[in-house]
């Protein structure tokens, strides 16, 4: 299955790398393929102080952090998705988060799941008739299933 992996997700797992969250990132998934779009990388950037902040490490230790949390995440450049899709994507995200367009273009892209822990995008999304959205609760259920 192609999960599609937001900022918010990779954000937990640089926070703690042994929640649930963290440890799904980091395992090797024989189940699962993990992607992102290169903006995932600028966003985690820009929430550096952020972070640093938090965790009271250094920034050079979070990208180390950030570097093992994100190992298994297949990282597409967004030029490659075509225009129709990102047009799509707009319309779906402009009223709740606009910097969801890239992860939500990328799964329709991939026809993949997007995996988000943003309940507000969630339940904006579904509202708009996008269902191609897994939580963290699917991703357990499915995982204690394999």
């Amino acid at each position: 299955m192609k999960i599609i992996v937001d900022t918010n997700i990779v954000f937990s797992g640089i926070l703690n790398q042994k929640s649930r969250i963290g440890k799904i990132l980091i395992s090797e998934q024989k189940y699962f393929d993990f992607y992102s779009c290169y903006y995932l990388q600028t966003e985690l950037i820009n929430h550096y102080p952020k972070i640093v902040n938090i965790t009271k490490k250094s920034s050079e230790i979070i990208v180390e952090i950030e570097k093992y949390v994100t190992k298994n995440i297949k990282f597409i450049n967004e030029i490659i998705i075509p225009k129709n899709f990102l047009i799509e994507s707009e319309k779906l995200v402009k009223d709740v988060d606009f910097d969801d367009i890239l992860f939500v273009a990328l799964t329709k892209y991939l026809n993949g799941r997007l995996w988000t822990g943003d309940k507000q995008l969630i339940k904006h999304l579904k509202m708009k008739g996008f269902t191609q959205i897994i939580t963290t609760q699917e991703i357990l259920r499915l995982l204690d299933k394999y």
